[in-house]
């Protein structure tokens, strides 16, 4: 499974639509570093990695174990993001970047 290291979580939210968007306007506001996760009851997991309030990367493992990166797996995020069910969480700083 590719996923970005824990990190400290500062936030946490459940799914819906434009939820994603919401915190990615947040991120670019306060030029935040970090990364989202988003996590659906069917076992996938996304990730978008965030430098200075900006997309940088994205990862989404699917409950199955199929990795996919790039703009396949930002919208494979900003579909699962959209579920109520999905729980979303930001973590703080940039550790994924080494």
């Amino acid at each position: 499974m590719a996923e970005f290291p824990q990190g400290e979580v500062i936030e946490r939210r459940r799914g819906g639509p434009g939820v994603l968007a919401l915190l990615m306007l947040d991120a670019t506001r306060t030029r935040f570093n970090g990364h989202l996760r988003i996590e659906s009851l069917d076992g996938a997991v996304g990730g978008l990695g965030i430098i200075d309030g900006m997309p940088a990367m994205a990862l989404h493992t699917s409950g199955g174990g199929e990795v996919a990166g790039g703009r396949d797996a930002m919208d494979r995020c900003l579909s699962s993001s959209a579920n109520p069910s999905a729980a979303l969480s930001v973590h703080s700083g940039n550790q994924a970047f080494g």
